[in-house]
């Protein structure tokens, strides 16, 4: 039965391609933007910023039932970006879980350096996100027009998964596990909103799940994350029906990095995701 889904998948994905107009290719489109991409994330190696994360668990109405939230500090720590807890629940941590953040920091920073960039240090607070570099990889795609987003003249493409791939690890299963809908801003082909709908069960991701991700410009025209929405179905009893998890940012701010310091700044691909493309996994 799921080997049928996936091929009627194929089918119907296929059909709809077949319809493109001859001077647009889909794919040729999604791999300048993923190039794009990452020269915009090398780029964006140069800005700090706050990182608010509000936890909601909601009726189907939407009505919130329980909330909590977290404050951050985003920095590069090792070539890549490190997440450092400032505040819960709208007040400063304590000196005590202060000291404990900082004795995190310091085990992340000695486990990366080890590890040379290769794999997640044990000591990080585990995160996720669309692997965007891979959708060419994992996923067909299809063009479906285009709109105007936030003020910006777009294309919309829509990636489907393939039914054949090769999987290296959790980043590429739940990438895989997306259908994923992109908007991308016509000159500069970089990401004004994503969208991705979770298909099935996935590593740390539920069939019905849903993420949605915006961006802005800056003033040196790099592109960075306003807001990620991630909300997940809940099972079992009680009102809420949904988790939500919703991360802003704030107080951005670019700066003259030290080579010296132990925040070494460069572009990473943290679990082959980029900065500030991430997602908050600590639910109810």
């Amino acid at each position: 039965m799921i080997r049928v889904a996936w091929q009627l998948g194929f089918v119907l994905f296929a059909v709809a391609a077949a319809a493109l107009p001859g001077d647009l290719d889909p794919m040729s489109l999604l791999e300048r933007s993923i190039r794009s991409d990452s020269e915009n994330r090398r780029r964006s190696a140069s800005y700090l910023y706050r990182e608010d994360v509000t936890q909601r668990a909601l009726t189907g109405s939407g009505t919130a039932v329980e909330t909590s939230s977290a404050s951050y500090e985003v920095i590069y720590l090792e070539n890549q970006p490190y997440y450092k807890l400032t505040g819960r629940n709208g007040s400063p941590l304590s000196p005590s879980e202060q000291e404990e953040e900082q004795r995190r920091m310091e085990a992340v920073a000695a486990e990366r350096r080890s590890l040379g960039g290769t794999s997640a240090a044990s000591a990080e607070r585990p995160r996720i996100t669309v692997r965007y570099s891979r959708i060419p990889d994992l996923h067909q795609v299809r063009y479906l027009g285009e709109e105007k987003v936030g003020g910006y003249d777009t294309y919309v493409l829509e990636a489907y998964p393939k039914s054949k791939v090769r999987l290296t690890d959790l980043g590429d299963l739940e990438t895989h596990a997306m259908r994923v809908r992109l908007w991308l801003e016509k000159e500069s082909l970089l990401r004004v909103k994503m969208e991705g709908e979770v298909l099935r069960d996935a590593g740390r991701l539920r069939k019905g799940s849903r993420v949605w991700y915006w961006y802005a410009p800056q003033q040196d025209s790099v592109w960075l994350v306003q807001k990620i929405v991630l909300r997940r179905p809940l099972k079992g009893p009680g009102q809420a029906l949904w988790a939500e998890t919703e991360q802003s940012t704030r107080g951005i701010a670019s700066f003259r990095p030290n080579p010296k310091s132990l925040y070494r700044t460069g572009y990473p691909e943290l679990h082959a995701h980029s900065p500030p493309y991430i997602l908050n996994t600590k639910m109810w």
